[in-house]
């Protein structure tokens, strides 16, 4: 998924329908693998996709600030998430900010 988002970049808008509803579920998930893949599909959207998706990118801002603020972030088996939550976050900023408030 996140090969087809990155090496097609905005014309990956026709995946949407498969991809958006797994990185979405994904990032909330209670399996901190589930969230690191999920963190990670966001970041290579937010810096490949394009604007047409800055709405989606800007949604999910508030689930990757708390998984990079839980208590337990920094415990082994959450860091990968986190840093991957924190990852895709700069990567909203840089790339796709254009919808965050």
């Amino acid at each position: 998924m996140d090969d087809v988002i990155e090496h097609s970049g905005p014309s990956c808008e026709k995946y949407k329908e498969f991809f958006l509803p797994l990185i979405a579920n994904g990032i909330q998930s209670v399996y901190p693998e589930m969230r690191q893949a999920s963190a990670y599909g966001w970041g290579v959207l937010a810096q490949f996709g394009g604007p047409k998706f800055a709405n989606e990118c800007s949604g999910c801002i508030s689930y990757l600030i708390q998984i990079a603020q839980a208590p337990d972030s920094r415990n082994d088996v959450n860091i990968n998430a986190t840093e991957n939550a924190i990852s895709a976050l700069t990567k909203i900023l840089q790339y796709n900010n254009s919808q965050v408030k």
